[in-house]
């Protein structure tokens, strides 16, 4: 596996899903980012790219203010990330609850 080096990578702390799902991605692609800094938050990952830190690989997030950073797409995406449902197994749920429920039981199912 490559270490990739010349640039400083800004990740967000190995805990999280993101990271792992960040650092899986880098390894597909034949190399390991070399991690600097870190933090909890995309925006203050964001942030540090923003003043000049370093580089991240990042979603994009709705109410973060991209505009001061230069952004790439990374295609093709090979990369799948588990999600959960979860609910109360009795008690009262609204009408939209059960709705959304029984739209994640039909299309994410196997």
């Amino acid at each position: 596996m490559t270490e990739l080096r010349g640039e400083e990578f800004i990740g967000l702390k190995p805990q999280s899903g993101l990271r792992q799902l960040t650092d899986e991605f880098c390894r597909q692609a034949g190399f390991t980012a070399n991690i600097r800094f870190e933090a909890e938050e995309v925006a203050t990952v964001l942030g540090l790219v923003n003043a000049g830190l370093g580089v991240a690989v990042l979603p994009k997030q709705a109410g973060l203010d991209y505009s001061h950073v230069s952004a790439l797409s990374i295609l093709p995406v090979r990369y799948s990330r588990k999600i959960y449902a979860s609910w109360r197994k009795s008690g009262y749920m609204s009408q939209a609850v059960v709705q959304f429920k029984e739209f994640v039981l039909t299309e994410f199912t196997n």
